[in-house]
């Protein structure tokens, strides 16, 4: 995928979860929330008249209020980025999630406890088209190349061909816990030096929070020239707003305390499910 089909992907994409948002909306009013001797208050605003709801009788419509100023956020910052791509202004791979996480942190604190931040989009129909998606991955170029049939030497419990041991643990993990994933998917990314492209070990979806994470493991750490590859990735991740625990997870070959398992499994159950 070059960076013009995923632009015109992302598009279609953002148009998409415009759409599925829009049910959302088309609700008469909004909510306005308030403290009154020391007790919330609910009411519904239409056309600049208050209307009192009570939170045991109402509830339905209030949950349906406070989605629907989540939901036109939403909208908000899908046009947000669909002007950015449109000015052909270079945005990173798979990030449908950060619509709804920059929307979700832009609701008030008395709405988000009103409703799941997940109530927008099905889990499971959202995890199978972000798995569908054409994306260019390392196994599938690599295996034209390769001169010899032992240059790839695992093949995962899904079925693509991986590197190392360690990286056959972390994908048959992934994989028996039926979260979806990529290995080593083709990503640009904005650099110092322009726009350059990476592949990371392996790109996961949590289903429940649409949440992608870059997950890498660092097995060569004691080369010199290993460690300065890791090096310029990580600065490219870092200037990309991409930070261990916030969008990465990094696992390490030579670890003193931790094996590969104790890492994916930690990643699993604190970020992944």
């Amino acid at each position: 995928m070059d960076l013009k089909d995923y632009v015109n992907e992302r598009l279609k994409t953002l148009k998409e979860i415009r759409e599925n948002c829009i049910k959302h909306v088309n609700i008469e009013g909004f909510l306005c929330i308030r403290t009154e001797k020391e007790k919330t208050r609910y009411y519904k605003i239409v056309k600049g008249k208050s209307h009192y709801l009570s939170f045991r009788k109402d509830s339905k419509l209030i949950k349906q209020l406070a989605i629907k100023d989540y939901a036109k956020k939403v909208i908000r910052c899908c046009k947000q980025e669909e002007k950015i791509l449109k000015k052909k202004m270079v945005a990173q791979l798979c990030r449908t999630n950060n619509v709804y996480e920059k929307a979700y942190s832009q609701v008030s604190n008395e709405k988000k406890v009103l409703f799941d931040k997940n109530s927008i989009g099905v889990d499971e129909e959202y995890a199978r088209q972000w798995q569908e998606q054409e994306v260019e991955v390392w196994s599938n170029a690599y295996r034209k190349k390769r001169k010899r049939p032992e240059d790839v030497l695992y093949q995962s419990k899904r079925g693509e061909l991986v590197r190392s041991k360690s990286e056959l643990i972390i994908a048959d993990a992934l994989f028996e816990h039926g979260i979806p994933y990529f290995y080593e998917p083709r990503i640009y990314f904005n650099s110092e030096s322009g726009v350059v492209d990476i592949h990371p070990d392996f790109l996961v979806l949590n289903k429940r929070t649409k949440k992608v994470y870059y997950l890498e493991h660092f097995g060569l750490v004691s080369l010199d020239s290993y460690r300065e590859s890791m090096k310029w990735k990580m600065g490219v991740y870092y200037k990309n707003g991409i930070y261990p625990g916030n969008g990465l997870l990094m696992s390490f070959e030579d670890s003193p305390d931790m094996t590969v398992v104790d890492y994916i499994q930690f990643f699993i159950k604190n970020y992944l499910t």
